[in-house]
């Protein structure tokens, strides 16, 4: 009887379905390899689906690995392992893309971009060496989080210094005094390094409990799942925070030097970024673009040209053509079209400058981002022109 229950057992236990191997990354169309911040996830995933869909595909194999990481596999030649992350479009009509997962070589594979949301200075601590450069995309805001059930409102930087600068024992500032409640990423992250930067602290010594696991959904999982929702505070890049606004709460954030504690955006329920772009909310990056390049600043690697080539908007003569408009890849991601932006920097947390893009779009930012047209814009077309400025998008732009 004990013989007929084990080869019944086995029977039943061989018919089970087994789950499909994971596909070879090379064997996938055209694939394009990008390693880096697990903030950028939203960007990639929305030019992933019409590049894939096109007549000549081409797949985005995303290795989400932390900014740093990205930078060194780029400059330092570091082989990319495991497992690498493709989308493909969702059968059901306005669901996002879907997540896949293909087999990176045995023996590693090598990475066409390293995508970073901190400049490649601030990961080697030196300048670029010679061959490679740091292209800058669109910009994104990083932000301190609670969970919804948290009273706390906002955190001014001398607090952070406190909160994130020192051990349990040493440091902290109410409610946040215990570390094991401190969400954070580690040095590798570009959340952290743009966040630590903000408050003044290295970003190796950031003190408290790294995701599990490192990466903006280790994160929000910490930050949700805690049981002590006071005491709780995490890091994460504004895009990723605003797909989860039903459970966590932004914290407004005042900066050294700062008369005022601002959100990202005009207001805790807005979209627009508007304190990002105008220069009052410091805490903010840009998509990095770590390449190989010659000595005109053109990426040497043809599959890094490509992707440069779309995220800069640069399709014409010289460029690649790309089957999306990217300030509407940009918008849709929940990050800021450089189109949109009013001030930029040069280093991380450094000061900022006046900025005024070529083709500006404001109008069209706010609009599409908020569905809220603002009053100082106005519509435009062929047959109804701008009184001054451009017609772009479909709104009379300053210039």
């Amino acid at each position: 009887m004990q013989k007929r229950v084990k080869w019944i057992t086995a029977l039943a236990i061989a018919a089970l379905p087994r789950a499909a191997l994971a596909v070879d990354c090379s064997a996938l169309p055209n694939p394009i390899y990008v390693k880096g911040s697990s903030a950028i996830q939203p960007f990639i995933q929305n030019m992933s689906v019409p590049l894939s869909t096109q007549a000549n595909p081409v797949t985005l194999v995303y290795v989400n690995s932390g900014s740093c990481t990205g930078v060194d596999a780029v400059v330092n030649g570091t082989l990319a392992a495991g497992n690498g992350i493709y989308f493909t479009a969702n059968s059901m009509p306005g669901m996002p893309p879907v997540s896949n997962t293909c087999a990176l070589p045995m023996a590693g594979q090598t990475v066409d971009v390293g995508v970073s949301d901190v400049f490649g200075k601030f990961c080697l601590g030196a300048d670029l060496p010679a061959g490679f450069i740091d292209i800058s995309g669109p910009a994104q805001a990083m932000c301190f989080v609670v969970p919804k059930a948290s009273s706390q409102q906002a955190l001014v930087a001398e607090e952070g210094y406190m909160v994130f600068g020192f051990p349990d024992d040493q440091g902290g500032v109410m409610p946040w005094l215990n570390n094991m409640f401190k969400i954070i990423r580690d040095m590798t992250s570009g959340t952290q390094g743009i966040l630590a930067s903000s408050i003044g602290v290295p970003s190796n010594k950031v003190q408290g409990t790294t995701a599990n696991p490192n990466n903006s959904s280790g994160v929000l999982a910490g930050v949700t799942g805690s049981t002590n929702p006071e005491a709780t505070i995490g890091l994460l890049a504004a895009a990723f925070y605003d797909a989860h606004r039903d459970t966590l709460t932004q914290l407004a954030f005042r900066a050294y030097k700062q008369y005022f504690a601002y959100f990202a955006d005009s207001s805790p329920t807005t979209f627009d970024k508007r304190n990002v772009r105008d220069g009052h909310y410091l805490p903010f990056g840009y998509v990095h673009m770590i390449v190989a390049a010659n000595g005109q600043g053109v990426p040497t690697n043809a599959r890094a040209k490509m992707f440069v080539d779309w995220v800069m908007g640069n399709t014409g003569s010289g460029g690649t053509p790309a089957p999306f408009d990217i300030t509407d890849v940009a918008i849709a991601a929940k990050v800021i079209p450089l189109c949109a932006m009013h001030v930029k920097r040069t280093a991380e947390g450094g000061d900022l400058s006046l900025y005024n893009d070529a083709t500006p779009c404001d109008c069209y930012f706010e609009y599409k981002a908020t569905n809220i047209l603002p009053s100082r814009c106005t519509v435009c077309s062929t047959s109804s022109p701008c009184a001054s400025g451009s017609c772009r998008h479909g709104f009379c732009e300053p210039r």
